[in-house]
């Protein structure tokens, strides 16, 4: 039960706010510690925008990190109208005249009019032959024999071809069915029997006959080079490697396509990573001079240190001319900021292009025309691997990466096998019998090491941030313990100056009484002593 308690009722005192100055006194280690909680919060804010700033870093190194992000082509046609082309990185720098003569179309076979789609086209079967696919035959019973009915059996059927009405027109008989194969290419001729039709008007196609309805199936021709070409489609895939032309309409005249190495998008992802590794720089400096992260200072340092290295270190492994990231014009200026000479890197671009993307990409070289690199994970460490296929079978090889049992991987593909310095390494092979192949060099570039650090630093569980994170909410999650304690003794402070106040308010009032006592009687006597 609380205490009954009226400040400086007999010392007149404000005794509330005395107690609250002796309480201010004796709460200063615990403002202390809450002070050093408010400190643990914000640096774990910071640490989370930190994170932000590596996510955008990485993402930006990641365009530029590996082989076919760096190898970016671009097609140009001289004439759009005619034909548009896109360049992957497997394209090869080429260029070609070519002269679309015909489009690829898909047959149509078109049926006679009917007078209504409800009319009835007999019971029976409908065979239908795409090309060299198996004949697919439709069954109409009575009461779903309509010319309705059959557009819908057909395209619900295995058939590969879609069936549609149009309504053409005609004043009698405008409604027809029409057959279209779902795929161009003289190869994918239809051919539809309706001869096991009976009992109503059988449909007659026709397939654009002179004089006719409907059209013909028909491959794209193309003169490529000189070189007639005909294609089944009109999107190619397999003219030339890592190429994909769109034919659009016809045309007598040549058009020219070049494929280019597409400088322009390299140097803006060249340019982006710049100025995102600006603004980490800058936040990494306002967070080491905010004296509230004195306590991450030296692990911020750490960090930019870590990264910054992989611009002043040369790459292991590389044997050209161009071995440090300031050859190809990114480089750090008085100031500390990274800048990106554009003259710099188009010269060393034109000098030795494979040179410059060594320099940025994890990429792997081979020293046998049977093997191919494809790829590396985070895992992949630099070095030469030698190369030796076990067995070939009609889908799979299998064989060793390093001396070490790889891991069989797709069509003739294998993996460095995992916990050695080639894991995650990926080779395809390409020849037909067992035997040793070489080497594989793998060297890891600037933005993938980067790109690398940024993926450990950014582990949710391993990482930098994580840990420091976690390090702090656990010094945080202890000092608020400890608060709790220090302020429940706090409290048992408090009411004890209240008692003492109390019993001193008690002493003083009782004290007055009898002075009030000893007034009235020393009056009483003086009085009678008067008489």
């Amino acid at each position: 039960m609380a205490e009954a308690y009226v400040s400086g009722l007999a010392s007149g005192l404000d005794t509330d706010q005395i107690i609250s100055q002796l309480m201010a006194i004796e709460r200063r280690p615990v403002v202390r510690l809450q002070n050093k909680v408010s400190a643990y919060q914000d640096a774990i804010s910071m640490y989370d925008e930190l994170a932000s700033k590596f996510r955008s870093l990485r993402t930006a190194a990641r365009a530029l990190d590996s082989f076919w992000e760096f190898c970016v082509k671009q097609a140009t046609s001289s004439d759009e109208d005619v034909l548009t082309a896109t360049a992957s990185y497997a394209a090869d720098v080429q260029s070609h005249t070519i002269t679309v003569q015909q489009l690829a179309r898909a047959e149509s076979e078109v049926s006679q009019g009917y007078s209504s789609t409800s009319d009835s086209v007999g019971t029976g079967t409908v065979v239908i032959t795409v090309g060299d696919d198996d004949p697919v035959t439709i069954t109409l019973t009575e009461g779903n024999d309509t010319l309705e009915d059959l557009k819908d059996a057909i395209n619900a059927s295995d058939a590969d071809v879609t069936a549609s009405i149009i309504n053409d027109g005609d004043a009698s008989n405008p409604y027809r069915l029409v057959v279209t194969s779902n795929q161009t290419g003289a190869s994918r001729s239809i051919t539809i029997d309706t001869s096991g039709l009976s009992g109503g008007t059988t449909p007659v196609f026709t397939d654009g006959d002179p004089g006719e309805a409907g059209q013909k199936a028909q491959d794209a021709i193309l003169i490529v080079d000189g070189i007639t070409v005909t294609k089944s489609e009109n999107t190619i895939t397999d003219l030339f490697e890592g190429v994909t032309i769109q034919l659009h309409q016809t045309s007598t005249e040549q058009v020219e396509l070049e494929i280019e190495s597409d400088i322009d998008t390299l140097k803006e992802n060249i340019r982006s990573f710049v100025s995102a590794f600006n603004e980490f720089l800058d936040f990494l400096e306002s967070a080491k001079d905010n004296p509230d992260y004195a306590t991450e200072r030296s692990t911020l340092l750490q960090l930019e240190l870590s990264l910054k290295g992989a611009f002043t270190s040369s790459i292991e492994g590389l044997s050209g001319t161009y071995q440090h990231l300031s050859q190809v014009g990114l480089r750090f200026d008085e100031n500390g900021e990274l800048t990106f000479d554009e003259d710099d890197f188009d010269d060393a671009i034109e000098d030795d292009f494979e040179g410059v993307m060594k320099l940025f990409v994890g990429f792997g070289e081979t020293s046998h025309s049977a093997v191919e690199f494809v790829g590396l994970t985070d895992e992949t460490e630099a070095g030469t691997y030698s190369v030796e296929i076990t067995e070939v079978g009609d889908t799979y090889v299998r064989g060793k990466i390093n001396g070490h049992d790889a891991v069989s991987s797709g069509t003739s593909q294998l993996i460095g096998a995992e916990g050695y310095p080639e894991e995650g390494l990926l080779i395809h092979f390409e020849g037909s019998t067992p035997g040793t192949y070489g080497t594989v060099t793998v060297t890891i570039g600037a933005m993938e090491l980067i790109e690398r650090r940024l993926s450990q630093l950014l582990d949710v569980e391993d990482g930098l941030i994580a840990i420091k994170k976690n390090s702090l909410q656990s010094h945080i999650n202890q000092l608020e313990m400890t608060i709790d304690r220090r302020e429940q003794a706090l409290n048992r402070v408090e009411q004890r100056y209240r008692r003492q106040f109390a019993q001193m308010e008690s002493m003083l009032s009782g004290l007055q009484t009898q002075s009030l006592f000893i007034s009235s009687s020393s009056l009483l006597l003086y009085s009678l002593v008067k008489r």
